[in-house]
């Protein structure tokens, strides 16, 4: 009799396995499209998106917890339950408040246990809500710090960039100071001082100024564009070894990050429509490269500065091959902006930009002393209470 029992309760876990088994294949979903890239998003602008679940299973498909892995994220609504062939709307809706690169997942947990995990990503890159570089009072353009420079021995030409990168190539008759250097330059205080930078660093260029007009100096400027401004408006390059025109112009993946982060009034132009890989840049425009009328190419560069409110344009290609070849061609051509080049091409800063992401989802944030990480295998999916994604501060 014992056996006999055994047996049947045996059968009834058996039973109960296989259905269950059977109900967990039966009410399978898909996702639709799993991330949402919402491109360039000045911080404090809220955005909405809804996700679609559907479930292609034969039962219904009951969603027993919804997480999102920052706090600036949330789940405004999700059904309950999803029909077998119906599909569920999954509202997600971002408020986020720091600069910078952005990737929160939203996680979708169902079915029995909560066996079942479906994970939606919202990308892109928040950036400051503040005036343009080129706006600033405390900037120059090119053509200004051109005329204010025949005004000899009260003007006086900062180049902070690395020693190396002036020994190269350099405005004629700036000198190279290093800023915290020149804060101590006394001799410097009652001329205008106009600093030269990159052309991608002007934010932080902007703060400079300030600092030193706090610290008494009369007039402190920046020239808005950098070398490469001052080149294309005729100003004279001097240095060691002048490398060619687009070498100058070259911005590598990490120094564009950091420029458009605060603005910058960047128009980004795709000559082999690789826009693919530049969506956590910019909204890029493809234009095709008419090697055989320079003219024309460059009026329709003018013709998109003009129309999308850019200070200075950055042309890149997917591998950001032939940069020399289309300067050489554009020589001479009167551009309203200044052109840069991104080194290595649109391949080369998606590539940065999934470098930028497997940091953060591995980095280690201190949290009211405690230690938390973000990795997802750990959290599995959860907020981590107060730490956020760690790339907004939330």
């Amino acid at each position: 009799m014992t056996n006999f029992l055994s047996k049947i309760v045996w059968l009834a876990v058996v039973i109960a396995l296989l259905s269950s088994g059977e109900s967990h294949a039966q009410s399978t979903a898909l996702i639709d499209d799993k991330t949402y890239d919402f491109g360039l998003n000045p911080i404090g602008t809220v955005i909405h998106h809804t996700f679609i679940l559907k479930n292609t299973g034969k039962k219904s498909l009951a969603i027993q917890k919804v997480s999102t892995t920052c706090d600036c994220t949330k789940v405004s609504s999700y059904p309950k339950e999803i029909g077998p062939g119906e599909q569920g709307e999954i509202v997600a809706v971002m408020d986020h408040h720091h600069a910078g690169y952005t990737d929160v997942s939203i996680n979708v947990q169902a079915g029995p246990n909560l066996a079942d995990l479906y994970v939606f990503r919202l990308i892109g890159v928040h950036i400051e809500k503040q005036k343009e570089a080129g706006a600033s009072p405390d900037s120059l353009s090119a053509k200004e710090a051109l005329q204010l420079q025949l005004k000899a021995g009260s003007v006086a030409l900062i180049d902070s960039r690395p020693i190396n990168l002036y020994v190269q190539a350099h405005a004629k008759g700036s000198q190279n100071v290093q800023p915290f250097a020149l804060e101590g330059r006394q001799d410097l205080k009652a001329k205008t001082v106009i600093l030269i930078g990159e052309g991608a660093d002007d934010p932080k260029l902007l703060s400079q100024t300030a600092r030193l007009k706090s610290l008494g100096f009369k007039e402190a400027h920046f020239l808005a564009g950098g070398l490469r401004a001052w080149q294309m408006a005729g100003g004279t390059i001097e240095g060691s070894a002048p490398p060619q025109s687009a070498s100058l112009a070259l911005i590598n993946p990490s120094e564009f990050y950091s420029a458009q982060k605060g603005g910058g009034g960047w128009a980004v132009i795709d000559l082999d429509n690789s826009s693919d890989a530049l969506p956590t840049i910019y909204p890029a425009k493809h234009l095709v490269w008419n090697k055989t009328n320079p003219v024309i190419f460059s009026s329709s560069l003018n013709e998109m500065a003009t129309s999308s409110q850019a200070e200075r344009l950055l042309v890149t290609s997917s591998m950001g091959s032939d940069y020399d070849q289309l300067e050489a061609s554009m020589r001479g051509s009167k551009l309203k902006v200044p052109v840069y080049y991104l080194q290595g091409g649109s391949k080369a800063y998606l590539f940065y930009m999934h470098q930028q992401t497997l940091a953060l989802a591995s980095r280690k944030i201190t949290v009211k002393g405690d230690q938390a990480y973000l990795a997802s295998a750990k959290s599995m999916g959860q907020v981590i209470r107060g730490a956020g994604c760690g790339s907004c501060g939330h």
